[in-house]
């Protein structure tokens, strides 16, 4: 791909901005938790995702490769 391709035009900045703006005044106009409800809904999301657990140390084959 051309390096231009990830350099953002004025439009792409703008739209980033408007969506920016509408979530800070979705946040700052959104009713204040108790601590009971934000532990409820960060339970939620922990139940939702699995937790993976990988082995410590990591374990690399290199499959008979010589370097």
């Amino acid at each position: 791909m051309p390096d231009d391709y990830f350099t953002p035009t004025i439009a792409d900045l703008k739209a980033r901005q408007q969506q920016l703006h509408a979530r800070t005044v979705v946040l700052n106009n959104a009713p204040l938790l108790t601590r009971t409800q934000r532990d409820e809904q960060g339970k939620t999301k922990r139940d939702r995702w699995p937790n993976v657990r990988f082995p410590s140390p990591p374990l690399v084959d290199l499959g008979g490769c010589s370097a």
